[in-house]
This record gives C-alpha cells, sequence and structure tokens, in this order.
C-alpha cells in the first residue's frame, strides 16, 4: 500500500469513528428511532453522500460501533488472562469488561437493539475473527460450540441478570454461574 492510500485509509477510520462516537453520544439520550442519518450528519458536518459511503444505512453504523465494542472486549481479555488461563479467568474478564461498559449496555436495551449485539458477535466470532474461540479455549473446553456458548451465554447472563437484577455481584460469581449453567449435560431428546 502507498503512502497516500495509507494516510487515505487512515483519515477514513478516524470520520468513521468521528460518526460512530457522535452516533453513541446522540443514543444516550435520544430514542434510536428518532434519530436519523441527516442529524447525524449535521452534527459530525459530513454530506450523506460521505456517510453512506462508509455505511449502508444507520443500522450498519450501530452493527459497526458493536463490532469495535467486540474488539475492544477481546483486547481486554487477552490483556488480563494468562496463556494457561481457566475459562472462569476468560469468562470473568469478559464480564467485567461488559459491566464496565454499562451506558453502551443501557443504549442497546432502551432502544430495544439486543438483537443487533447478539447478531454482530455472532458474526464476528463466526466470521471475522476466531480470536474469541483461541482466548477462551482452556483445558476444560472440549469444542469451539462450548467456547462459543460460554461466549453467548455470558452476554446474555450479563444483561439479564446484571442489568435487571444484580449488577454490582462480582464477575467471577456470575461467570461461575454461567458456567455451571454451559457445563451441564444435556438431556436427550
Amino acid at each position: 500500500m502507498d503512502i497516500r492510500n495509507h494516510r487515505s485509509a487512515t483519515a477514513s477510520g478516524r470520520r468513521q469513528l468521528q460518526i460512530e462516537n457522535c452516533l453513541f453520544e446522540n443514543l444516550l439520550h435520544t430514542p434510536y428511532q428518532s434519530l436519523s442519518v441527516s442529524d447525524l450528519c449535521r452534527q459530525v458536518g459530513i454530506s450523506r453522500k460521505a456517510f453512506y459511503n462508509y455505511y449502508r444505512d444507520k443500522e450498519d453504523c450501530f452493527c459497526s460501533l458493536i463490532s469495535r465494542y467486540i474488539q475492544d472486549s477481546l483486547l481486554h481479555v487477552a490483556t488480563q488472562i494468562s496463556d494457561n488461563a481457566t475459562t472462569l479467568e476468560a469468562a470473568t474478564a469478559l464480564l467485567e469488561f461488559w459491566r464496565d461498559r454499562r451506558d453502551f449496555l443501557d443504549v442497546v436495551i432502551r432502544n430495544n437493539l439486543m438483537h443487533l449485539l447478539l447478531l454482530q458477535n455472532m458474526r464476528h466470532v463466526l466470521e471475522e475473527d476466531r480470536t474469541t474461540l483461541e482466548l477462551l479455549n482452556t483445558p476444560d473446553m472440549k469444542s469451539d460450540t462450548d467456547i462459543l456458548a460460554c461466549y453467548m451465554t455470558s452476554q446474555l447472563t450479563l444483561v439479564l441478570q446484571w442489568y435487571y437484577r444484580d449488577f454490582d455481584t462480582p464477575a467471577v460469581e456470575m461467570a461461575k454461574k454461567l458456567l455451571r449453567v454451559i457445563h451441564a449435560p444435556l438431556i436427550p431428546l
């Protein structure tokens, strides 16, 4: 890649970050359905055409924001656990990351966007980056399905139990609960 294209890609990445941050800041006080692409463009200082150079629509922009949070969560887990960490340690680090992003979860839940968070998580893990599976691949996990179940269940556990009932419960206690559920034997049909 020549220098010009690299600079352009960097400028493009900064612009996308600016748009996504503007979307998030707006969603802290404005309902998702009430926020328009025109509002974002006006606030960021770009044309609608420029917005559509980066995203298909507002949902695509929000999914890109979710992807950024997912990548940040993976980086957090990678920096918090050792190479020989247990699944409990990895799940705890993941839950701690999301607990510390309660404002993001507030936006997701208040705007009924949980489906986008879950779909983006699944897409990211299965299509883009197997880092999640690798990070959570510990001696006590048997397959990628177990690991993916751990990852997705940690997200759901956080939202359903922490957010609605006892968000102050330590992450390690929540991780223990979720791992007991994940490792429960399946009942044959």
